[in-house]
C-alpha cells in the first residue's frame, strides 16, 4: 500500500481537496453544518487501489516478483494450481484484498 500511496499522493490529496472544497461551498450557501462527508473520494481512492493492483503498477517501480502469480496459482478456479493457468496479478488470487481496501478519514 506505501507504493500506492507513494504514486497516487498528489492525486489522492487532490481528490480530498475537493470534497472538502464542496463541503466549504455548501456551508456558504447556507446549508446545514453536519459531519465533513469525504465519501465520494474515499471511493474513488478505493477505486484508484483497484486498478492499481490490476494494472500491475506497483511491480513497475519494485521490481519484485510474486512467484505464486507469475505461476498462475488462482484460488478462484477449481483447479488453482493447475499448469495452464495463465499468469495473474499479484495480490488479487481470491480478490480479497482489493474488496477489503478501505479509505477513510478520521477528525
Amino acid at each position: 500500500m506505501r507504493v500506492f500511496l507513494e504514486m497516487y499522493e498528489e492525486e489522492i490529496g487532490e481528490l480530498l481537496a475537493n470534497d472538502i472544497a464542496g463541503e466549504i461551498e455548501s456551508i456558504a450557501q447556507g446549508k446545514p453544518v453536519g459531519r465533513l462527508s469525504v465519501d465520494v473520494s474515499t471511493g474513488k481512492i478505493g477505486e484508484l487501489f483497484r486498478d492499481f493492483l490490476d494494472a500491475r503498477e506497483w511491480k513497475q517501480t519494485s521490481a519484485q516478483a510474486v512467484a505464486a502469480a507469475d505461476e498462475g496459482v488462482n484460488h478462484r478456479k477449481k483447479r488453482p494450481y493447475a499448469a495452464e493457468n495463465p499468469a495473474r496479478p499479484e495480490f488479487v488470487d481470491t480478490g480479497l484484498y482489493q474488496a477489503s481496501f478501505r479509505a477513510w478519514v478520521t477528525d
